[in-house]
């Protein structure tokens, strides 16, 4: 099995788009994110956004490995280190 590596960065582009519109809107406008990348995004200079409110939902992420892979400890690492 080949994996391809990820070539659509959409998503990032739209969110670093609209990160900067909210900058130079002056209040006002508002933009929709993911959590984690909001969070990313409040952090970085020149540090003017905020986060408003709670997150409106949580996600579970998951792995695929291929059957008998190594990577499988990693997951039991991962609840350990919980």
């Amino acid at each position: 099995m080949k994996i391809e590596p990820v070539t659509d960065y959409r998503l990032t582009a739209a969110s670093v788009r609209c990160t900067a519109q909210v900058r130079d809107s002056n209040g006002k406008y508002a933009f929709l994110m993911e959590s984690t990348t909001n969070d990313y995004a409040n952090q970085r200079q020149p540090c003017d956004t905020m986060k408003v409110g709670n997150n409106l939902d949580s996600k579970g992420y998951g792995i695929g490995t291929p059957l008998g892979s190594d990577l499988r400890y990693v997951r039991r690492a991962f609840r350990i280190s919980k």
